[in-house]
């Protein structure tokens, strides 16, 4: 179908601060991608963290099956090592991401020809180490900003259309997560201690410290958001221009979504903390290229349902294990799960922590395993999820509680070949095996 896929993720990108969903500041670039393709209106993240809800993109599989995430685990069925086992050389596969939980460190190099996650120059020597942390330390970001991101993906590319090969490409980009800042103007002293007074708000209230902030602080964080968010819109016009410059575009599906959104009080909190409302879930989903028809979907979708799409249009069989379609074939809604088994100060999975939710139609149920406790919200006339009917629906809330057991069931049974792998691990170390 095409020649190429560039998967674009923007780390805690909400797609209600978009304008193709409505916000009133434009991103002239994402707006053009979403002119020239496929808009889903209801796509939603299977999980509200990083860590979590890549599983989902890249294995079509919930975070919590094969032992929980974090690590790329080798049971996933991971979508670069699927590639190119379908198509080997055929196809060059780019890797490059800013956030550390997608780092080599973590197992997500596996499938790459090319991989780049800022962590991996341990030929440099000591001079050219402390030269680099001195940069970092300069940079306003704690992460590799963007542009550095562009640079290198041009230069893959660039090596990949010389080689005469097919382009598999996963950018992510960080430019939109905490903590924020303002690139051009951080010599404003009086700025810089601003940033970071609104920066502070959000550790305080993740951490418990906080359980309100100023109404100006509030503000001013949600302007210094929207600024990372028209600067990721730069970066993104600048690599789709040099992919047209490149006479690559046209043969490119292009996909752009995020990993999860971020709270901006709505329940509480600040940034996205281990909880499953909306403002944490609802993500961009575009599909585009300058061929396809301009459309919005209004089905319910998703991050299940991007691999088995780039598979698809890459010409390559579904994997059996996944457990989402190509969105080049929705014909209904889907019964969207969305789950969590961490701590706001702990990335370890904890299924005493599980956190379920449930989109269905009109409603959606929340569950905690600890409590055993459901919420339920009417979505059509509680579109922000604050005023729980549980009790006032028990047999909708009863039949929601029959689903969660049955996710659990289902999510359990993937974990008893690692559970045995453990056993004789620890059979071995005391010498009875």
């Amino acid at each position: 179908m095409f020649k190429n896929v560039i998967l674009i993720t923007i780390d805690s990108l909400r797609a209600d601060h978009l304008s193709p969903y409505n916000y009133p500041i434009e991103t002239p670039n994402i707006d053009k991608l979403a002119s020239q393709g496929i808009l889903f209106k209801n796509a939603y993240a299977n999980s509200p963290g990083t860590p979590s809800s890549f599983q989902a993109i890249l294995t079509s599989t919930y975070p919590t099956m094969y032992g929980g995430y974090g690590y790329m685990s080798k049971f996933r069925p991971y979508l670069p090592n699927i590639l190119k086992s379908a198509l080997g050389d055929s196809i060059y596969t780019i890797g490059i991401v800013s956030n550390p939980y997608l780092s080599h460190y973590y197992g997500y190099n596996r499938g790459f020809d090319f991989f780049y996650d800022g962590l991996n120059e341990s030929s440099d020597n000591l001079i050219q180490k402390g030269v680099r942390f001195l940069k970092h330390l300069l940079q306003p970001s704690p992460y590799p900003v963007g542009s550095t991101l562009n640079k290198i993906a041009k230069k893959q590319i660039h090596h990949a259309k010389n080689t005469n090969r097919r382009i598999f490409m996963w950018i992510h980009y960080m430019d939109v997560h905490f903590p924020y800042f303002y690139k051009d103007k951080l010599k404003n002293l009086l700025l810089r201690k601003k940033i970071h007074l609104a920066n502070s708000y959000i550790l305080k209230v993740v951490y418990g410290e906080m359980n309100s902030i100023p109404k100006d602080i509030l503000d001013q964080l949600i302007i210094l958001y929207d600024e990372g968010i028209l600067r990721v819109d730069k970066y993104i016009g600048d690599l789709i221009s040099f992919l047209e410059k490149e006479k690559l575009l046209e043969d490119t599906l292009v996909i752009l979504t995020a990993d999860h959104g971020d709270e901006f009080m709505e329940h509480g909190g600040l940034g996205h903390t281990p909880k499953l409302y909306n403002e944490l879930l609802h993500i961009p989903l575009i599909l585009s290229n300058p061929s396809l028809t301009n459309r919005q979907i209004t089905k319910r979708v998703d991050q299940l349902d991007i691999s088995p799409t780039i598979c698809e249009v890459l010409g390559c069989a579904k994997n059996k294990k996944w457990l989402g379609q190509s969105l080049l074939g929705i014909s209904e809604d889907k019964l969207v799960i969305s789950e969590v088994a961490n701590t706001s100060i702990s990335d370890k999975v904890d299924l005493n922590e599980w956190r379920i939710s449930i989109i269905d139609d009109k409603w959606k149920a929340h569950y905690y395993a600890r409590t055993r406790e459901i919420e339920l919200y009417d979505l059509e006339k509680d579109p922000q999820e604050k005023i729980n009917v549980a009790k006032r629906f028990k047999k909708t809330s009863l039949s929601f509680r029959e689903v969660f057991q049955e996710h659990m069931t289902m999510v359990r049974g993937t974990w008893s070949h690692i559970s045995l792998k453990k056993a004789i691990k620890n059979l071995k170390l005391k010498g009875k095996i």
